[in-house]
């Protein structure tokens, strides 16, 4: 029916310029029951990723970058009565330095989509800070994300974030939050650092 390029010029010095999809996810992003789709896109050398939404038609709507190998995507909700938002599981190359750690750090994100611009910290592409309503990180560095699921862990009602790490587990809130950790720990980007 339709076809789209999720390429577009480097974002970043030192990536290389052709993205290949690696996964997507299909929603309705803005209750109007209709169908968008989320790609996620990586370079050659797993240096950046983009995250592209694109209507129902192929039309692109928007577009997020990223230093590093995105890896999952999943559209989900709070409750019922809250807008869908789009959770992301990658590695950030680019932390290293800023949180005084060894190597790629795992990371997991939130986005409204209403708000698909821009780049993830630390913002040392072109396009600046992103328009992601929570970034966060798992340390140590390493430890990688390995699967991501939406279930009620506390059995309030409200749906929050499981994450599978390579040696144990992270609860989150929707808010980016810590419910629970085992043998792995979540933090969150501070602001100011963007």
């Amino acid at each position: 029916m339709w076809s789209a390029d999720t390429n577009a010029p480097k974002n970043y010095d030192g990536s290389v310029a052709a993205m290949n999809v690696h996964t997507f996810a299909i929603g309705d992003l803005f209750r109007k029951r209709t169908r968008q789709i989320i790609a996620l896109s990586v370079d050659a050398a797993g240096k950046s990723s983009r995250i592209t939404v694109f209507r129902g038609d192929g039309t692109l709507r928007s577009a997020y970058w990223h230093p590093g190998r995105l890896q999952q995507v999943v559209i989900a909700r709070r409750t019922a009565r809250h807008a869908p938002k789009i959770i992301v599981t990658g590695i950030n190359h680019d932390l290293e330095s800023l949180l005084n750690v060894k190597g790629p750090v795992s990371v997991v994100f939130m986005l409204d989509p209403n708000k698909v611009r821009g780049e993830a910290p630390p913002y040392r592409g072109k396009l600046g800070s992103g328009g992601q309503l929570w970034y966060g990180f798992v340390l140590p560095a390493g430890q990688r994300i390995d699967g991501i699921e939406i279930v009620d862990h506390d059995n309030d009602g409200k749906r929050d974030i499981f994450l599978r790490t390579t040696t144990g587990h992270i609860f989150l809130d929707f808010d980016g939050k810590t419910l629970e950790a085992s043998h792995a720990h979540f933090e969150l980007i501070n602001p100011k650092h963007g």
